[in-house]
């Protein structure tokens, strides 16, 4: 299975792994891909209708991986978009591999 580098995604260069980073396993259309984050804070549960729209901004591309937003008690959480983030062509152009 792939193992995406989120940070490396977001160009924010490759992440150095460590014990304490985390791979999530997530299902991407019909692919089952693993994503290497920092961390995992909290697993949440919520309804479609709590998610709001993106606020739209100046900068278009730093909402295009973005499918909404939901308000919890101890903020606000963003959603990304995995099908934008890891369509097909998406990670056939970019491909960021962890090694």
């Amino acid at each position: 299975m792939p193992i995406f580098d989120l940070r490396c995604r977001f160009g924010m260069g490759m992440t150095e792994a460590s014990a304490f980073h985390v791979v999530i396993i997530a299902s991407v259309m019909d692919r089952t891909i693993g994503l290497l984050v920092d961390a995992v804070s909290d697993i949440l549960t919520i309804d479609s209708d709590e998610i709001r729209p993106v606020p739209e901004t100046e900068h278009a591309a730093s909402t295009a991986y973005l499918s909404g937003i939901v308000t919890t008690q101890n903020g606000m959480v963003i959603i990304l978009s995995l099908e934008k983030l890891f369509g097909r062509e998406q990670t056939t152009v970019n491909g960021e591999i962890a090694a």
